[in-house]
């Protein structure tokens, strides 16, 4: 009531002595402002007359519609003719409002008025009012700058305001209704350009905000509409905030230079279209809010994330720009945590430090359409969120400087990533760790080489289907022991950086099935799968890979598969027990199955060609191996395994559409090897194998443990060993043909090899640890390498013919006691080569035309007597650390050197009167031989 009566008397005083007034407050104005008094708006054309001056006048109190007339302001308060005040200049630091209009409904206009208030009170207050409107006017003020409450149907057009209070308001209206604010420049110097609180169909259109605390501070208001708006600030600020509103639209925004671009709180059915945020923290933060909807927004240039969403459910998140244009260090796109019902696509998320998108602890969450390009180190990070589906979306150059992953789900169950196209990628595509029942498919993923395509760590319950991945080092990876994958119909192609890549790579599953699946082009591994029980794989294609399918599964089915053109080993099982392998078509490998460590495998039904080794076994317990056919392969076993190595249940296989022919404990076979693809015998005695050819099985014959066996007039050709005999007695093997091939004889006693021709490119016939062996008048020629002998004794090597060689007989391993006499070694590298032997006889023999003719070392007591040397290019005998030597009677006709020694107490004479002859000119005696030794022919 003081306050009200000094404002009556204040008018009252105006009415009787103007003059006297007006000089009154003039004198207490305050330049505290720095504002430019002949600045005006422009007017829209044809709407007003031109602008003229403003006329000064003391500030104004319309308490009651009364007033307006008593205080003579032109109108009738009507919509077609409101009252109006206009053309005024009031300027005053009196603490009351410079236009104050209270307690009516009639339609009023303050016009090209401007104010400048130098008190923290406002310039302009409406309350308790309807149908106000300020147009084309300007004020700077110390507090609000227009302040209305309960002023409903207000409309601002513009206006230029300018508000340097303390914790004051460039415009404030609270609990009014249908307010609208168009075409306004309102700037606040320390707090809101524009604060709104209870306030309900609110529509701002076309304004120019700059907010120290906020350009737009929308609290507790709903249905509001915002479109137009231009919002800037110091970097500590938000440009608008919205806090427990409803049914609110903002479009057209552009908010630049801010903390925060757009932060609301509390807020439901927010609708945000259409805006540009250039901020350097948060371009758009949501707290506790339902129904958002963010759509067509270019956000960028920020130190933080994009945009945040906190306990937000059911947001829309689409078609917006996620950036960052300038040097700043942006770490995310959009942060969304707490957010249930979500749904996020055909957004553009560009140029992160750290994660493009990140979900956190949210559920039901739709990601589609989107696009990735240049993330630093996470595309799309899920942690601990559920039951979220990811589909149709873009990746490039993700994890371009410093690896990561394009897609990582932590401790979420339930993702299904469907339909993903990942390209040029630094990085991981795909990575689930800790996280169970999710869905991989129809995605097509182009990775980087020395990165994992997809990988799980401790995942179950996954499927993976339908996929092309494409490019990695691994293709797909899962470790630490995960249960029920699911792996359906995959295309994997070009692991290409080193042997250490893997298509498949699975560590410590169980209950896997790998169905259907084509892999393609890798430099290592198709399949991996270790430590883990129960699995399946099947019906899948397998080409151009170093290895196929490696497993240690336990109780694994490995079914129908097909592996083409497989460097190493098509199947190689290890480590493992009641292991299947059926049905399987292998074409082109080293080996096409390798078997070591298995308990009761069933191999059956299996289709293998063209590998150098069909079948190999290590140490294979209780086999079932049936109705397997190979072609230019056979079966071949771990060289000195024994018996049990080969005691298997073997019925009903093919090589080469002839029958293996596989016996245990036989005695009396008569057997014709034209009869059969390969032979193995375990254990026969008193058994005959004759007249035929047998070819390309790998190993043609395989007899182990065996008594009193002839194999004669059997050809053995194109075999990776022609014949193998391990621990067997009282072998002959006589009038025999080895074509690129070779034997192996392994502590089998009273071995006679006679009239034998090996010839072509086949690696030394080994005998290892033998007593008693012949080899009698064999040929060896057409680059065919002879014999290696190896810890063997009381051997003759007698009447053979070594044409062409690498090595003709080579002697290691403290062999002893064998005669080599009358063989002729012709066009070899060397004609006998020995290491640390003894008691080796070496006479009558012909070595000539050789690189070199004998070459010992460490050799004991070698006696090498009435032999003809001559035509070797280096040397004809070369003693290096021999021991006692007895080098008698030969003939030397050497084109290099004649001898080498490197001893000088060894003699090459018998010590009194026979020595060797030595075709030299001139003669010199005694003979000097060569070598560091200094030995002589005396």
């Amino acid at each position: 009531m003081i306050r009200k009566a000094a404002v009556i008397l204040f008018v009252m005083l105006l009415a009787m002595q103007p003059l006297v007034i007006l000089t009154s407050f003039a004198a207490n104005e305050v330049g505290t402002l720095n504002i430019d008094n002949s600045s005006q708006l422009a007017q829209e054309a044809g709407s007003r007359l031109d602008p003229i001056d403003y006329t000064d006048h003391v500030p104004i109190l319309i308490d009651q519609v009364s007033d307006w007339t008593s205080q003579a302001w032109p109108g009738s308060g009507t919509s077609g003719d409101p009252y109006i005040i206009s053309g005024l200049r009031i300027h005053y630091d009196i603490g009351l409002p410079l236009i104050q209009v209270t307690n009516q409904d009639a339609y009023f206009i303050v016009r090209d008025c401007l104010l400048i208030q130098n008190s923290t009170m406002y310039a302009v207050e409406f309350q308790n009012t309807t149908h106000a409107m300020v147009e084309y006017s300007t004020f700077y003020s110390e507090g609000v700058g227009i302040y209305g409450n309960n002023a409903n149907n207000t409309v601002l057009d513009h206006i230029f305001g300018e508000g340097s209070g303390v914790s004051e308001s460039t415009a404030y209206f609270y609990e009014s209704l249908q307010v609208t604010i168009s075409n306004c420049e309102l700037n606040s110097i320390s707090c809101q350009a524009i604060l709104t609180m209870y306030c309900h169909d609110l529509t701002l259109t076309s304004n120019t905000l700059e907010g120290y605390i906020t350009g737009f501070d929308n609290r507790y208001s709903n249905y509001t509409s915002c479109t137009g708006m231009m919002v800037t600030g110091p970097d500590t600020s938000t440009g608008i905030s919205a806090d427990e509103c409803y049914y609110t639209t903002f479009s057209d925004i552009e908010v630049q230079d801010c903390g925060t671009g757009f932060s609301g709180t509390d807020v439901d059915f927010i609708t945000l279209t259409d805006s540009s945020f250039y901020t350097t923290y948060l371009g758009i933060d949501f707290l506790s809010s339902l129904n958002i909807t963010v759509s067509g927004c270019y956000v960028s240039g920020w130190d933080g994330a994009a945009a945040n969403f906190d306990y937000c459910y059911y947001a829309i998140i689409s078609g917006n720009n996620f950036t960052n244009d300038d040097a700043n260090n942006a770490l995310s796109g959009v942060w969304l945590q707490h957010s249930d019902n979500s749904t996020i696509h055909s957004n553009f998320f560009v140029d992160f430090g750290y994660t493009a998108l990140h979900i956190d602890l949210s559920l039901n969450v739709m990601i589609s359409n989107n696009y990735f390009d240049e993330v630093d180190y996470f595309g799309i990070y899920l942690d601990l969120s559920h039951y979220i589906t990811l589909t149709n979306n873009e990746y490039y150059r993700t994890g371009y400087t410093s690896g990561g992953y394009t897609i990582y789900v932590e401790n979420s169950d339930y993702a299904t990533i469907r339909s993903e196209y990942m390209d040029n990628l630094f990085c991981a595509s795909i990575i689930g760790q800790s996280s169970d029942y999710g869905l991989i498919e129809d995605c097509w993923l182009i990775g980087s080489p020395t990165w994992v395509g997809v990988g799980f760590f401790s995942g179950n319950n996954w499927t993976i289907q339908d996929n092309h991945i494409e490019g990695n080092w691994k293709a797909l990876v899962h470790f630490d022991f995960g249960g029920n994958l699911k792996i359906y119909r995959n295309t994997l192609v070009d692991n290409l950086y080193d042997t250490t890549c893997k298509m498949i790579d699975f560590q410590g599953p169980y209950d896997l099935e790998i169905i259907n699946n084509t892999l393609t082009n890798c430099a290592g591994h198709a399949m991996s799968l270790t430590s883990g029980q129960r699995g399946l794989v099947e019906g899948n294609v397998i080409t151009n890979t170093y290895q196929g399918i490696y497993s240690t599964i336990v109780n694994v089915t490995i079914i129908e598969n097909t592996l083409h053109d497989i460097t190493h080993r098509g199947i190689d099982a290890y480590s493992s027990i009641n292991t299947e392998i059926l049905n399987n078509d292998i074409d082109g490998s080293e080996y096409g199955l390798y078997l070591n460590v298995l308990t009761n495998p069933l191999i059956s039904g299996n289709t293998i060609e063209n590998a150098n080794v069909g079948m190999h076994y290590v140490t294979v317990i209780n086999a079932i191996i049936e109705s397997n056919e190979l072609t230019n392969c056979g079966f071949s076993f771990q060289k000195q395994q024994g018996y049990g190595a080969y005691n298997h249940s073997m019925s009903n296989n093919f090589i080469n559409g002839l029958p293996l022919y596989y016996s245990v404990n036989s005695v009396g076979l008569s057997l014709d090897a034209d009869d059969y693809g390969q032979i193995i015998l375990l254990n026969a005695t008193n058994s005959a194998i004759t007249n035929g050819e047998i070819v390309n099985a790998t190993y043609g014959i395989i007899l182990v443990v065996g008594d009193n066996i002839d194999i004669t007039n059997v050809a053995l050709t194109d075999h990776y060993i022609g014949a193998i005999f391990d621990r067997a007695y009282n072998v002959t093997l006589e009038d025999c043909v080895f074509s690129d091939s070779y034997f192996i004889s392994h502590m089998s006693h009273d071995f006679i090899v006679e009239n034998l021709t090996i010839q072509g490119e086949a690696d030394s016939s080994t005998i290892t640890s033998l007593h008693n062996f012949q080899i009698l008048n064999s040929y060896i020629k057409d680059g065919a390498n002879g014999f290696s002998i190896f810890s063997s004794q009381d051997g003759l090597i007698e009447g053979n013919r070594f044409f062409g060689s690498n090595i003709g007989v080579e002697l290691t391993g403290t062999s002893q006691d064998i005669e080599i006499i009358d063989n002729e070694f012709k066009w070899c590298i060397f004609g006998v080569s020995g290491d640390t032997t003894s008691n080796i006889n070496i006479t009558k023999n012909n070595i000539h035309d050789n690189l070199q003719g004998v070459y010992a070392t460490y050799a004991t007591n070698w006696r090498i007597t009435n032999n003809t040397f001559f035509g070797n290019q280096y040397t004809g005998l070369w003693l290096d650390h021999a021991s006692s030597p007895f080098v008698v009677d030969n003939i030397f006709m050497n084109i290099g050197n004649d001898g080498w020694e490197d001893a000088s107490t060894n003699y090459w004479d018998d010590g009194i009167d026979t020595g060797n002859s030595w075709y030299e000119i001139p003669l010199v005696s005694p003979h000097p031989i060569g070598g560091s030794g200094g030995s002589t022919d005396r």
